[in-house]
């Protein structure tokens, strides 16, 4: 990454420069003055040089056929910008620091996406003295800290960082508590701090950093812990803070703090001093409403006691736009039910599955949003992906945008495929949906279930059967889907005023009576491979659907996982290959995969 930097700044830079001064006729390349020769004597005394920054320097092509003419005492067109050659670029050392210093920044590893990329001052310090000499100078390069077992270099980094504000990322936070008489004249430039690992003892050191007023602390992050430590986190120590994001501590729910943040991480985490009711919890939580990401993990069944909510009206969070809760059925439930859901926004509600829920059979999403509460989602109305999936211990809702997911328990799907599906068909939108995953049992579901939600999805484009992730592959592909797909839905001999229809009489509507009549893109993925008769079953569907006026699919994937085969497979397999070939407009695809 670094040298693509460097040689397109390069280029550019002699780009521009050729073609400022661009010239009427040829000059012959012998006509430009050389490149003056450093003396073999001046290496050691030329802060510049570097073996490796000088490789990096030289050209990276020539060009002999056409330069532009030097004017004497061109500052551009010199023998340092040009050299020997047209395109010959200058050095990178000799740019100005400031420049230098948003080059190297720009060379920063990590993920595009992500809001952490630390400056490595190492990492450019080994190129050659003077990248050093700009490094050291800059407070840019220290301010982001990773402590870890050498104090002497926390202490170093600390002192080059001057008066830069600090972002402090302990992975080790023995060190940082035995350099806390160091770091004690810099607590007011600490920005951000990070703890990302840790036992309950090593945090319990840390009281005299988390205890000491931060004023200028806007993100505070403890991660990776599950054990309980009995810290009570005072925040109105930090009274900049805006960020918040905790595992496994005591906690102040309180007005003053919510009013300020803007997001909010809570696992495993309990109320001091003492749990309060539901009603006191969510007023609390109305007063975030600066909040634009709320994460709660096992947070509110702690925090509140047992004691019936009054009725009350749900509340919005205006500014609110990721939220992600995990807690029992009857906390996530009762967290739903009292919280206005924003338009665009993504989120996540998780129940964890109790031996009471699965004996009452409070499995589904469905169950766990109530269905008049389903219906009044905004997503549900503009949703344009549906994804059905299964777990063993937890069922959920999850929207990220236009993209809604179900999850059902195990059991759940087990116990009543057909409920589902029908519940599924009515929930959701029938204008909106185009892209339809199912990842769940299907073995069980009934022809007249997937007619009926084929018949709520018309403009659906993109399918996808997928065998759910926990089985073992012995599943065979459920054909009524396929069946149903090249069917004459209930309504096409109906028009608009319910009266029937001949198929000769309107030809806008003869060349429309088959479900789904605008799938694009048919994926079927992980059911176990018994015979060439599943092709044939693919193959059928298509066919009948062009017959009836469906448009010709696009992209045809089949992945199955391989079982006993007879001889004839091979050559059944061929031949129908080359007939579904024929039925898509643009890719068919089929691999027999063992994973």
């Amino acid at each position: 990454m670094f040298d693509k930097i460097v040689v397109y700044i390069r280029k550019k830079r002699s780009r521009a420069d050729a073609l400022s001064h661009r010239t009427r006729a040829p000059t012959s390349v012998e006509h430009l003055p050389r490149r003056p020769q450093i003396p073999d004597g001046d290496h050691p005394e030329d802060p510049c040089h570097d073996a490796a920054a000088h490789d990096r320097d030289e050209p990276t092509h020539t060009q002999n056929a056409f330069t532009p003419p030097v004017s004497a005492g061109d500052p551009i067109m010199d023998s340092f910008t040009l050299g020997n050659t047209w395109n010959s670029f200058a050095s990178i050392n000799k740019l100005p620091a400031e420049l230098l210093v948003d080059i190297l920044l720009c060379t920063r590893l990590g993920s595009w996406f992500s809001e952490d990329r630390p400056a490595e001052p190492i990492r450019h310090m080994l190129v050659c003295r003077h990248w050093r000499d700009v490094v050291v100078d800059h407070a840019c390069f220290w301010c982001t800290i990773d402590i870890r077992k050498s104090t002497e270099w926390f202490k170093l980094a600390l002192s080059r960082s001057r008066q830069a504000a600090l972002h402090l990322r302990a992975h080790n936070p023995i060190t940082l508590a035995s350099a806390f008489p160091d770091l004690k004249p810099h607590l007011p430039r600490i920005l951000i701090l990070e703890i990302l690992c840790g036992s309950r003892e090593e945090i319990r050191d840390l009281c005299p950093l988390l205890f000491s007023r931060l004023k200028s602390l806007t993100r505070f992050k403890i991660r990776g812990h599950s054990a309980l430590c009995a810290l009570v986190l005072p925040p109105e120590r930090y009274p900049q803070l805006m960020c918040l994001e905790i595992a496994g501590l005591y906690l102040q729910w309180t007005a003053p703090l919510l009013s300020r943040l803007t997001v909010l991480s809570l696992t495993d985490c309990i109320i001091w001093p003492s749990r309060m009711d539901v009603d006191a919890f969510l007023d609390v939580l109305q007063c975030g409403q600066r909040l634009r990401k709320l994460t709660l993990t096992k947070f509110m069944g702690a925090a509140c006691t047992d004691t019936p909510s009054r009725p009350r009206c749900p509340f919005a969070l205006p500014s609110l736009r990721d939220l992600d809760i995990t807690d029992s059925v009857l906390r996530v439930r009762q967290f739903a039910a009292f919280l206005q859901f924003p338009t665009y926004s993504n989120v996540r509600f998780t129940a964890e599955l109790g031996t009471d829920d699965l004996d009452d059979g409070l499995l589904g999403p469905c169950e766990l949003l109530l269905s008049h509460q389903l219906h009044e989602i905004p997503i549900l109305r503009s949703a344009e992906a549906l994804c059905l999936y299964q777990s063993v211990y937890s069922c959920g809702v999850r929207w990220i945008g236009k993209y809604l997911s179900l999850d059902f328990s195990q059991e759940t799907i087990r116990q009543a495929p057909n409920a589902i599906m029908e519940t599924l068909a009515e929930t959701v939108s029938s204008s909106t949906i185009r892209i339809l995953t199912l990842s769940i049992d299907l073995l069980h579901v009934s022809r007249a279930v997937f007619d009926s939600l084929f018949d709520a999805l018309p403009c659906l484009t993109f399918l996808h059967l997928d065998l759910a992730k926990n089985k073992d592959g012995g599943t065979p592909l459920p054909t009524r889907a396929l069946e149903s797909l090249a069917s004459i839905p209930e309504t096409a001999g109906t028009d608009t005023a319910g009266e029937h229809v001949q198929a000769g009489d309107r030809p806008e509507q003869a060349h429309a009576i088959v479900r789904c009549r605008e799938l694009d893109f048919i994926a079927i993925d992980g059911f176990y491979w018994h015979s060439s008769e599943i092709l044939a079953t693919v193959l059928r569907c298509l066919r009948v659907r062009e017959g009836r006026g469906a448009q010709k699919v696009g992209t045809l994937e089949i992945r199955m996982k391989p079982g006993p085969r007879a001889p004839e497979d091979d050559e059944q397999d061929q031949r129908y290959a080359t007939q579904l070939q024929e039925m898509v407009s643009r890719d068919y695809r089929f691999i027999s995969r063992s994973g």
